[in-house]
């Protein structure tokens, strides 16, 4: 449930996509109601100033290291095959309620499918995905040897070369974005006028002067409930807000929306205070395998965004509030 709800913001964000009353019911969403008090204070002014700053990004792509990589990634592709029907054989067939049940089975086999059907543009389609030129995509095509696999079942090598060849950019890319100032930010009256909203379900209450808003709009019930919870009752958390879906950094394969901005004092001094914005997740290893791709990319673009500003830290991936303190800092 926590990985849907997840995904379902994330293709929101990304692509516009509303997905209605198939998981929850719209009709019991609420707005989250905005604590001008808090929001116009010195303390959280100063805070979003700093944290709402924008910027764009930039990147030298070596096309060659792109190329070898999506070429390598596409060759490890397992061979595809075509579609194929079962056939069963059976001297007796029980019909009931629960289904049907095959005894006596006396004989199997496949059959291989030989459908007709057009071709779809892949040069178009994964330049769509990916912005590359033409003669990028048809390089990297043609020298992994697997265009063969397009003709055995289109759709399926189609979608799994977009993957391949975009994980490809991703790794050749992390390391070379580069971010800088727009002079820009996200104004101190959007939390007012544009205040999140979301399903009741989702919502947690929240009680201290630290957020301002009556409480925020929870994605995961193991990760990012109690991590909000705990922030608003935890001494050393100045301010903690769950960033509203507006506030985007921008990155070569769509928005990313970290999820917390916290306000944290020296727990040896606390005239001291830093800005941290936190993503969080249910481990805080990077590098494990169960973050995907796209998850490790917008983070390390999450990081290049925020290494612009001196006053502004960024942390990624935490479970919970352990580790967000005065002082820590991104360490991958």
């Amino acid at each position: 449930d926590d990985f849907a709800r997840k995904l379902q913001l994330e293709i929101r964000d990304e692509f516009g996509v509303e997905f209605k009353s198939h998981v929850t019911n719209e009709r019991t969403r609420r707005q989250l109601k905005p604590d001008t008090g808090i929001i116009n204070s010195d303390s959280f002014s100063s805070f979003w100033a700093a944290v709402g700053r924008q910027t764009d990004y930039s990147f030298n792509l070596n096309i060659d290291d792109l190329v070898n990589a999506a070429v390598s990634g596409l060759k490890s592709i397992e061979p595809i095959r075509k579609r194929r029907v079962e056939i069963r054989m059976s001297s007796e067939l029980d019909i009931s309620e629960i289904g049907v049940i095959a005894e006596g089975e006396e004989a199997s086999r496949f059959i291989e499918l030989n459908p007709s059907f057009d071709l779809p543009d892949i040069i178009r389609d994964i330049q769509e995905a990916t912005e590359l030129t033409r003669s990028t995509i048809c390089k990297i095509l043609i020298e992994s040897g697997r265009l063969n696999d397009f003709l055995v079942n289109p759709r399926m090598f189609l979608e799994l070369a977009k993957e391949r060849i975009r994980k490809a950019m991703e790794s050749v890319l992390k390391d070379g974005l580069t971010y800088t100032q727009t002079g820009e930010s996200y104004p101190l009256d959007d939390l007012i006028e544009r205040a999140p909203s979301g399903v009741v379900e989702n919502f947690i209450k929240t009680s201290s002067p630290k957020n301002p808003y009556d409480g925020f709009f929870s994605d995961s019930t193991t990760v990012e409930t109690p991590f909000g919870s705990n922030a608003d009752i935890t001494d050393r958390i100045v301010h903690c807000i769950k960033l509203p879906s507006w506030y985007k950094i921008p990155t070569p394969f769509g928005n990313y929306n970290p999820d917390w901005a916290v306000q944290v004092h020296n727990e040896d001094d606390e005239s001291e205070v830093e800005y941290l914005v936190v993503e969080t997740k249910g481990d805080d290893d990077i590098m494990d395998e169960w973050l995907t791709n796209s998850e490790v990319f917008k983070m390390h673009c999450g990081h290049n965004h925020f290494s612009v500003f001196s006053d502004v830290h960024y942390l990624a991936p935490e479970k919970n509030l352990d580790r967000v303190r005065f002082g820590e800092r991104w360490r991958w």
